[in-house]
């Protein structure tokens, strides 16, 4: 049983809905405050619009930019059909090895490495 959090759930619906539509939603925090728990519970609590793909990124800190991207593609397909019944082609990986070195270069030339962001990167909203 999942209590509380209504705040929460109703600025990501509004900041999905709103003015910010195209803008990425952050939510962070300190370890242990419930970050996980709303995003697992998150696809009860807004409408049927929205479909859920929930990151587990723990330990996907060491890879490449491409094979990190490649990883994130395949699981909003599997996700996509999984609930929805959507079937879109599955990422080949040879494209993002090839497509990716562009934005690789241009993230580092603006003083970030493809692995984190470095402390200069601007500090995201609160939730």
């Amino acid at each position: 049983m999942f209590f509380g959090r209504q705040d929460v759930f109703s600025w990501i619906e509004r900041s999905l809905s709103g003015k910010y539509v195209d803008h990425t939603l952050v939510l962070h925090g300190q370890r242990r405050v419930g970050k996980t728990s709303v995003l697992k519970q998150i696809s009860n609590f807004l409408p049927d619009r929205y479909i859920r793909v929930f990151f587990e990124l723990q330990g996907r800190t060491n890879t490449t930019l491409d094979r990190f991207l490649w990883w994130l593609a395949r699981e909003i397909a599997r996700i996509l059909k999984q609930e929805r019944n959507i079937t879109i082609p599955r990422p080949d990986r040879d494209d993002f090895k090839a497509d990716t070195r562009q934005s690789e270069s241009a993230v580092q030339h603006r003083g970030h490495t493809p692995a984190g962001w470095s402390s200069s990167a601007p500090s995201p909203g609160r939730y």
